[in-house]
């Protein structure tokens, strides 16, 4: 049975920003307890308070709620080149490569890590170098499961695993902001 364009776009969609909102929650949360996002003025001498809210912030709380949109703006973004991730061999690759290029490196604004940053902002080179990791790593896992989760749509279990944490990943922040007011 042929899907309609619009229940193709719908699914692509919400593929999307269930992989998006998991790894975006299991990576931060991973550096978050890992402490890797402190010491930078101890290394830099550089104070991020300056730009960035403090993790009790109701917002920074509320963050994986916010990927519900970043999701869907990936996906648009994504949809009409789904092809070229999920038909070829290593498409995961492919779709790692694009995000590498112009949500890392390539972005428009001036944020740690990228090109932009490295010429606009006064922080060191190594610590632009800091901002890797997490970013990298949440690409990386991003693109393949999405890919692998594409080629084993019929496989139920991995859909409900999925599911599971997705739905984690919106009932933590929920609960922060409820028991932290």
């Amino acid at each position: 049975m042929n899907k309609s364009p619009f229940r193709k776009l719908v699914e692509f969609v919400a593929m999307v920003t269930v992989v998006h909102t998991v790894t975006y929650s299991l990576v931060g949360w991973i550096v978050y307890a890992t402490g890797a996002t402190y010491g930078f003025k101890e290394q830099f001498g550089y104070e991020l308070d300056c730009f960035l809210r403090p993790i009790t912030d109701p917002l920074v709380i509320a963050g994986p709620l916010f990927q519900l949109i970043r999701g869907l703006i990936i996906a648009l973004a994504l949809f009409p080149f789904r092809g070229v991730f999920f038909e070829r061999k290593r498409g995961w690759l492919y779709l790692w490569g694009l995000f590498i290029g112009l949500a890392v490196l390539g972005t428009a604004g001036p944020a740690p890590g990228s090109v932009e940053g490295l010429v606009y902002t006064t922080f060191p080179v190594l610590f632009h170098f800091t901002s890797y990791p997490e970013v990298v790593v949440q690409t990386l896992a991003f693109s393949w499961l999405l890919c692998l989760w594409e080629k084993r749509k019929d496989n139920k279990r991995l859909t409900y695993l999925f599911v599971f944490l997705f739905i984690l990943s919106i009932v933590f922040p929920v609960l922060g902001l409820v028991f932290s007011s």
